[in-house]
């Protein structure tokens, strides 16, 4: 969906919410996201801005500092959770110049939001358990020295929009009260 962004919204610059734990996980979406970016739409501006956690909380904690200096077209959060206290930064400033809100991880209070949002527009990834426990057993093999293919490798996750959440929304209920999973 960044081609499609690009193109049909007239994209200039986006900021990426990137998280401050140290750990890869952080650092690897963010690379990932602007490696792509990069190839795609090379005039686009992206500038990188942190939160202090994987919560909604410091997702709008940090949204409400950065949005209130800086005009974006776009903003990545390199997690859902993260993404949904962005989106109530973005509702609180009245940010109307923001049209497209991305996350990660297919988090299905943010999955509910991409149904029912109409401006930004929202979208997510989605990686299955499948493919964290693939990932596992990849890294299990290279621990032991043991040979990988091309057979190995890990499937990308889904890209969720508009179009596709209502297929990519788990069936089984969301318990009442659960918003928020500390990590």
């Amino acid at each position: 969906f960044i081609d499609a962004a690009t193109i049909t919204l007239n994209i200039q610059s986006i900021a990426v919410v990137d998280i401050i734990d140290g750990t890869a996980k952080s650092a690897e979406r963010y690379a990932g996201f602007a490696e792509k970016l990069t190839h795609v739409a090379p005039s686009i501006s992206i500038e990188q801005v942190n939160a202090t956690a994987y919560t909604r909380q410091a997702g709008k904690e940090a949204a409400m500092s950065f949005l209130q200096n800086t005009h974006y077209d776009a903003i990545y959060a390199i997690d859902d959770e993260v993404a949904l206290g962005v989106l109530d930064a973005i509702n609180a400033l009245n940010q109307i110049n923001i049209k497209v809100l991305i996350g990660c991880g297919g988090e299905v209070n943010f999955m509910a939001k991409i149904k029912t949002n109409e401006l930004p527009l929202l979208a997510t990834t989605k990686y299955s358990p499948e493919m964290i426990s693939k990932c596992i057993n990849l890294a299990v093999k290279v621990l032991n020295k043991k040979g990988i293919t091309k057979d190995n490798l890990v499937e990308v996750g889904l890209a969720i929009s508009r179009k596709n959440v209502d297929e990519a929304t788990p069936s089984y209920p969301v318990p009442v009260g659960i918003t928020e999973i500390k990590r």
